[in-house]
């Protein structure tokens, strides 16, 4: 099966003028996936359908003008979870988050994930800084070869 490849900020990914496609053998599939739920919230995948289309969220933009407390970092936290563990993308055991809070307005979240793709597992760090202000989320991924960070 392959999914349409989209980059960090979720635009799709052309090549030779046609869009790339990502196939389930390579991790680029879990990767792109990961970070689109991430970066995702509710209403950028509102289709009328949804038969087409099931996009898990985290909805960051939530806590838009949220100071930075421990209820919004456990929110936000639990957004992050929810969205990665939706339709069973990654295990709920395999998931480790710990928080890093910046200032009043931005907290970095290091994520920590275990995902299997073609009978093999992968450790995958994610960094994810959200600023309430701006309401902006910046993500990067990497395929990590220690230990998962818990």
């Amino acid at each position: 099966m392959s999914i349409l490849y989209m980059k960090e900020d979720c635009d799709f990914l052309i090549r030779n003028k046609s869009i790339a496609k990502t196939e389930d053998s390579n991790i680029e599939d879990i990767k792109n996936r990961i970070l689109l739920r991430i970066q995702s919230n509710a209403l950028d995948w509102d289709l009328t359908d949804n038969r087409y289309s099931s996009i898990g969220f985290a909805n960051l933009s939530l806590f838009a003008g949220s100071a930075i407390k421990q209820n919004i970092i456990n929110s936000i936290k639990e957004n992050i979870f929810l969205a990665l563990v939706e339709e069973d993308l990654v295990d709920a055991e395999k998931i480790f988050i710990r928080e890093l809070p910046i200032d009043r307005e931005i907290i970095v979240l290091y994520v920590s994930l275990i995902v299997e793709n073609d009978s093999q597992e992968f450790n995958l760090g994610l960094s994810v800084m959200y600023d309430t202000r701006q309401n902006v989320t910046n993500v990067k991924i990497e395929k990590i070869s220690e230990e998962p960070w818990q």
